[in-house]
């Protein structure tokens, strides 16, 4: 027969409720007649952020070398694209070997965090928050810090 494993400890404190309750609640109003606007996850695209030009020509340029694994860093064609664009906004030091692209902003900050974040290292982070980025932080190992934020201040 087999036996029920526990969760990671490291999970105790992770809340991520816009995947969990919140969606749950938000699908039951929905399959009620409701009209949902989704402003927490997904696809960026649908808000107006879509991948400048000069990348989406650099992906283009290089998907035949796509089918195999890649530089860890990504494609040097497209480092170099985002380095000088970079620089042309004011970051001179910008180089393409400093450059790490990834699958997303979620891989990023995980991989990021954990770089920098030993066991017990505190972390600030703006309330409200991104759940990603305190989900991250103690999965890491950190303690988060929240300062606020509030609208008045924008």
């Amino acid at each position: 027969m087999l036996q029920p494993f526990s969760a990671s400890q490291r999970l105790e404190g992770v809340r991520y409720d816009i995947r969990g309750p919140l969606n749950a609640r938000a699908v039951a109003l929905e399959a009620s007649g409701r009209n949902i606007a989704k402003l927490n996850i997904g696809n960026p695209s649908l808000f107006g952020f879509e991948t400048p030009v000069h990348l989406r020509e650099a992906m283009l340029a290089n998907a035949t070398n796509s089918e195999a694994y890649i530089h860890q860093q990504g494609f040097l064609s497209a480092r170099e694209l985002i380095a000088e664009k970079a620089r042309q906004a004011g970051v001179s030091s910008a180089l393409a070997e400093n450059v790490f692209i990834g699958n997303g902003v979620s891989e990023l900050i995980d991989v990021t965090l954990r770089a920098l974040i030993n066991p017990g290292d505190e972390v600030l982070l703006p309330a409200p928050d991104y759940p990603l980025w305190t989900a991250a932080v103690q999965l890491n190992g950190g303690i988060v810090r929240y300062y606020d934020c509030p609208p008045e201040r924008s």
